[in-house]
């Protein structure tokens, strides 16, 4: 089996999960998990060279960007030619091979829109030899308006007026003079409170657009730099024919008795049409049509004990003669029992280097108080190991930490559970240092957990069988 993980905008470590089906019964899906570093030529600081927003009337702008040395070793930046009038970069030596800086310049006039640029450097490292640092602004336009379209409702009973009002951006506000639309059934004004100028269109009722007739706004101004502004007019999509109320069967967990689910079809203009068949993707489901006085039902008979496929979504489909509304699909959801199996506490939390070695367990919890089995437990960091150990039908997993181990920040181990339970075919436990998390350690109490083959050492005092080993900060 292949497992592919596109790179190229992960930075650092990273932790992917894939879920393979099988048609093993017992096995009815796995969890692969890909752990990695993605290794970078430089170290950027800041990440991204994002401007933010600028006005038209806005001067130069300028920042600097420190480059670091990566995980390549020693670099050599070396900027190429920029083919983009609006940017200027300089490139500037701190310490060689190390550190440098690169102060990038944005220079008026500006786009309509967005300034961006890609800036292209020499890395000096043979196994990246280029690398490239994004450069974005967002600017302003000069006119706009709040709704950048006017959408009309799907069913105007009555008159309606649609509102939106005139930004300006850079120096002195502009005038708006008039507005006119393209539509002769339309009409539109200019209306202005509290020295702001708003583009009011009047829909009248029972309105219905021409077909294939682009409508829109337009607003001429007093301002050079923005004579007009035009503003789309889009008719909402029109209404479904039918649709099936509720719009989706909800079938509980293994239910103990056979049942059936129902949902309506509710016809747009109060007359149905013809059904012509029902049918269910899932062959251990059933549907008919029940009708009466001009009301259709779809009726979905579910078995006792019913479980759904474990790769396909089940649907139900209806076929009618209505050219508009041919056929209609009622997905059949099934949520899936909730997950029987917890850690307490959640996560493992370790001294940073410790000076010796360490164990560190938490209690495996089952809701229904009937464990399941444990098939494998491992972890995702070489220098961890984990176990699982049982005591007085109380299931532990140990994290063992070696003297001197310091977990990294990403990515973050993990302990692995793999168990025979369906609903919780694998749990992930995380590994955090303890500046990272407040949860507490838990320590190994003598004789509260031990292997049956090791003995107490003569004095070594026991804790009561009856005590659950106490957390300590």
């Amino acid at each position: 089996m292949k497992f592919s993980v596109n790179t190229s905008r992960l930075s650092g470590g990273f932790t992917k999960r894939a879920t393979v089906y099988t048609n093993d019964a017992k096995h009815e899906k796995e969890t692969l998990m890909c752990t990695g570093q993605v290794r970078a030529p430089f170290k950027l600081e800041p990440a991204r060279l994002t401007f933010g927003q600028i006005t038209p009337d806005s001067a130069e702008q300028s920042k600097t960007v420190r480059i670091l040395r990566g995980d390549g070793g020693p670099i050599a930046p070396e900027l190429m030619p920029i083919n983009n009038e609006n940017v200027k970069a300089e490139l500037r030596e701190v310490k060689a091979g190390e550190e440098y800086e690169l102060k990038v310049d944005l220079l008026p006039p500006w786009p309509a829109r967005a300034l961006t640029a890609n800036l292209t450097l020499k890395t000096g490292i043979s196994e990246a030899p280029e690398d490239t640092i994004n450069v974005y602004a967002r600017v302003m336009p000069r006119l706009s308006a709040d709704r950048s379209q006017f959408r009309i409702p799907s069913d105007v009973t009555s008159d309606t007026d649609l509102k939106t009002r005139i930004n300006w951006a850079g120096g002195k506000a502009g005038k708006a003079l008039g507005a006119t639309v393209n539509d002769s059934k339309l009409s539109v004004r200019l209306e202005a409170t509290n020295n702001q100028q708003y583009v009011v269109l009047h829909i009248p009722a029972g309105y219905e657009a021409a077909p294939g007739q682009p409508t829109h706004v337009t607003v001429s101004t007093d301002d050079p730099q923005s004579p007009t502004l035009n503003i789309p007019v889009y008719p909402a999509p029109p209404a479904p024919r039918v649709r099936a109320t509720p719009s989706r069967f909800t079938v509980p967990p293994s239910p103990a008795a056979e049942m059936d689910l129902r949902s309506q079809l509710v016809w747009s203009n109060g007359t149905p049409s013809k059904v012509l068949e029902v049918t269910s993707s899932d062959p251990k489901l059933t549907v008919r049509l029940e009708e009466q006085n001009d009301e259709q039902t779809v009726v979905l008979h579910v078995p006792a004990g019913y479980t759904p496929q474990a790769t396909l979504r089940p649907m139900v489909t209806v076929k009618t003669d209505d050219q508009r509304a041919p056929m209609v699909r009622i997905p059949v959801y099934a949520p899936r029992p909730a997950a029987r199996l917890r850690a307490v506490p959640s996560r493992f939390t370790i001294p940073s280097k410790p000076e010796e070695e360490q164990e560190i367990l938490a209690n495996l919890k089952w809701s229904n108080d009937k464990p399941g089995k444990i098939l494998d437990v491992s972890t995702t960091d070489p220098k961890l190991s984990a176990s699982i150990k049982e005591q007085e039908n109380q299931q532990y997993v140990v994290l063992h930490v070696p003297a001197g181990y310091e977990p990294p920040t990403t990515p973050v181990p993990t302990v692995n559970i793999k168990t025979d339970d369906p609903t919780t075919p694998m749990l992930s436990i995380r590994v955090y240092p303890s500046r990272m998390s407040h949860v507490s350690r838990l320590p190994v109490v003598p004789g509260r957990l031990r292997s049956e083959d090791s003995k107490a050492s003569p004095g070594e005092k026991t804790a009561p069988q009856n005590e659950a080993p106490t957390p300590t900060p």
